[in-house]
């Protein structure tokens, strides 16, 4: 299907198209333009848009949006599923705010602080409703020391452990007779990538949040905004996780356009995550249209390593079908992100590379099945294998050139 020519694409599948034009909650007069021309193609995939946009958590939006065009478009079966979907993820966020609310009620007689952030925080603060954002868990905070506290209250209020879920800076629970899930976090981000020097300083300027009528405390708008950037950075390779982070932050800043860029930076450096954040911005821009204001952009074009890793990225999110990342160019990216690594964080990325590179994973256990009293052997050939995988992904580049 052709476009007008003076609008431009943002992808050449044209599920992919239709997605990126509606992660929005107001859609622009070009997004109408291109979704019309999109969807009265009699070929158009409309399975396969359903399926993207479930695995990609952005079928409130898609519902919304072709509402606004015209459910007349949407084939009877496939408008009848957003429908169903749609009911099943309002009756689910309420479901979780009303746990949130109770959570943070209990927790208040605790001994240890608990901040909620995300989910349907996120969700009022910058959706300006409850159920516009696609969410499946409750995310909240601690800070370290009171992690095995929060455990224990977790523990005590109905809630088990997953234990596939456990990691060094976040722990699944899960309450089965509420049908909640819950992310506990010490931290913001993986411990290998950019976090704040001073989080403490984001526990000093939390801020009131009325959900369901009911005021909690989180973060600040330009804390939330930072946050958001460090986990869209974190998700990027994982394609269904990004795309909700940058809907979140394009649609934060829409309704927060007083923005003080200047401090901003300014706070993101002092905090260390600013490549992050220059590189969540522009990301943002490239994939829904938010216009970079002039001090960010001086800032991003002064940035080669962001700049350089900012085209990486973009080429895999947009290619169909999902190319799966590799050990080297996620090492490389997550390295770039950092500003001072050859002071700071040279032992935690030595850590990180001796981890991706020799601990063993299923996939080196499908490539060569060993019988179980060889296993060992799969710490020795865990990086030579990668190491071939490394040099065929430059051959086949070099080939395309």
């Amino acid at each position: 299907m052709q476009l007008p020519v003076q609008v431009e694409r943002i992808s050449g599948d044209p599920v992919v198209e239709v997605l990126l034009r509606c992660a929005r909650t107001r859609l622009r007069e070009a997004d109408e333009v291109v979704l019309r021309a999109l969807l009265a193609d009699q070929a158009f995939d409309w399975s396969k848009l359903l399926h993207t946009a479930r695995r990609f958590h952005q079928l409130p939006l898609l519902l919304k949006n072709l509402t606004v065009i015209g459910v007349e478009v949407v084939p009877p079966a496939e408008l009848r599923q957003l429908r169903e979907f749609d009911a099943e993820s309002r009756a689910r966020n309420e479901n979780s705010a009303a746990e949130l609310l109770r959570l943070m009620d209990l927790c208040a007689s605790a001994k240890f602080d608990m901040v909620a952030f995300k989910g349907p925080v996120i969700a009022v603060m910058a959706y300006g409703d409850l159920h516009q954002r696609c969410y499946y868990d409750l995310d909240v905070l601690v800070r370290h020391d009171d992690v095995a506290r929060a455990k224990a209250f977790f523990f005590d209020n109905g809630y088990e452990p997953l234990p596939d879920y456990q990691f060094k800076w976040e722990w699944h629970f899960v309450n089965k007779a509420a049908e909640v899930y819950v992310d506990l976090h010490d931290s913001i981000t993986l411990p290998e990538l950019p976090s704040p020097r001073d989080f403490e300083a984001f526990w000093q300027r939390l801020e009131p949040v009325t959900l369901s009528g009911r005021q909690i405390l989180s973060f600040g708008l330009l804390d939330s905004l930072s946050i958001l950037c460090m986990q869209a950075c974190k998700d990027w390779h994982e394609k269904n996780n990004f795309l909700t982070k940058i809907c979140d932050i394009h649609e934060l800043l829409q309704r927060h356009p007083e923005i003080d860029w200047q401090a901003f930076l300014s706070r993101s450096r002092d905090q260390g995550i600013y490549r992050t954040v220059l590189l969540a911005l522009r990301l943002t821009e490239r994939f829904l249209g938010f216009s970079l204001p002039p001090p960010l952009r001086a800032a991003f074009e002064a940035e080669t390593m962001i700049r350089a890793l900012h085209i990486d990225v973009e080429e895999r999110l947009l290619v169909p079908p999902r190319r799966p990342l590799d050990q080297f160019v996620q090492i490389r990216s997550q390295m770039s992100l950092h500003e001072d690594i050859a002071k700071r964080l040279w032992r935690p990325f030595a850590v990180y590379i001796v981890r991706k590179l020799f601990t063993p994973t299923e996939e080196d256990a499908k490539a060569l099945p060993l019988p179980p009293w060889l296993d060992f052997l799969y710490y020795l050939l865990r990086p030579l294998r990668l190491a071939g995988k490394a040099c065929a992904s430059t051959l086949r580049a070099n080939r395309a050139r």
